[in-house]
């Protein structure tokens, strides 16, 4: 399982680091004013900003992810905005894995 995100370049030093996907339980609660949002594909998440980074933490099942979006300043993550908030709901989610989700994928049936 693993968070897919578009690829995203900045020239005015703009970060993305995307964290593994975990059991829910081991990624802690964001803190702050935090945002509710979704993905495109309707996977929940949730963002929070403190100074100038954006942390966002998205819910699967019983996963979570975290991506972390960092700027040089408050007013150049400000100014990138809405283009880092398209880029973090347009994030999919890919459910394959390589331990099997069921019995039945044990066989060729």
């Amino acid at each position: 399982m693993r968070l897919i995100l578009a690829a995203y370049t900045a020239p005015d030093g703009v970060t993305l680091e995307a964290f593994p996907v975990l059991p829910r339980t081991d990624v802690p609660p964001l803190a702050g004013a935090v945002e509710t949002h979704a993905t495109v594909t309707g996977w929940p998440f949730q963002v929070v900003q403190h100074d100038a980074q954006l942390t966002a933490r998205y819910e699967m099942l019983v996963y979570a992810a975290v991506v972390i979006v960092r700027a040089p300043s408050a007013a150049t993550l400000a100014a990138r905005r809405t283009e880092i908030a398209e880029l973090l709901a347009g994030a999919r989610v890919d459910l394959a894995g390589e331990v099997p989700a069921a019995i039945s994928e044990l066989w060729d049936v």
